[in-house]
């Protein structure tokens, strides 16, 4: 009977050396992992590469992101920087305008407060001219200007003052008409609301003539408007 059949196995670690095939399959093993590794290294290379370029493209996107943020900060801070002069210029011509307007009511009214001023010692002088020993010629010389104002009409009335009733007479008013030699006749009215002066009426009441004092003083009040506010301006 025959004994057990034994073989031999190869020492752990490799396999066995010294063959001519199994020392080409090494080489080209050892090739294959060069080639592996080249490929490798080229990879990262070109990996490294186009990472290098990503990040420089990143970072000139930034750049010219932060280039632009700065342009739109100066652009809004310039266009801010206008707007608030331009309101500021705004504020100032409104203020300017203000004061002009305030000014300008300011002597208005002191205007007025001086034209009451005169006007009220107008009226103290002419309710002291009234008696005065003159004044029935005054009365006079103001019916014979109506007359002349309303073109001599053929007939006139004249009208006085309740406090001036009996200051004239029909014999005096005669003697003022023939001053127009029988073309104009004159005759007492009733009494008219003034404090004085003569209101002259013809055509049987159509025309009128008032030559009051308070209507001369109306009549003197618009020009010494003017010649008050001329005078305020140039004490300003």
């Amino acid at each position: 009977m025959a004994g057990p059949k034994t073989t031999e196995k190869p020492a752990r670690g490799g396999p066995v050396r010294g063959s001519a095939a199994q020392r080409q399959q090494d080489e080209q093993t050892t090739q294959v992992i060069a080639g592996i590794r080249a490929l490798s290294r080229a990879v990262l290379d070109d990996t490294k590469s186009e990472a290098e370029q990503r990040v420089a493209l990143a970072l000139e996107a930034a750049r010219n992101l932060r280039r632009e943020a700065e342009l739109q900060a100066q652009q809004i801070a310039a266009e801010t920087l206008a707007e608030a002069e331009m309101e500021a210029a705004h504020l100032r011509q409104r203020r300017l305008a203000n004061a002009r307007l305030e000014a300008q009511r300011v002597l208005l009214t002191r205007r007025e407060e001086l034209i009451d001023e005169v006007f009220t010692r107008a009226r103290e002088r002419l309710g002291e001219l009234r008696q005065a020993p003159d004044y029935k010629q005054v009365v006079l010389a103001l019916v014979r200007d109506g007359v002349a104002k309303l073109g001599e009409p053929p007939e006139a009335t004249v009208r006085l003052s309740a406090s001036d009733a009996g200051l004239l007479t029909e014999a005096d008013l005669a003697a003022l008409a023939a001053d127009w030699r029988g073309r104009v006749k004159l005759s007492l009215g009733t009494a008219a609301e003034i404090s004085g002066g003569a209101v002259i009426e013809a055509g049987g009441g159509h025309r009128e003539y008032d030559n009051s004092f308070e209507h001369r003083l109306a009549e003197l009040r618009a020009a010494l408007r003017a010649e008050v506010y001329q005078l305020l301006q140039g004490a300003a």
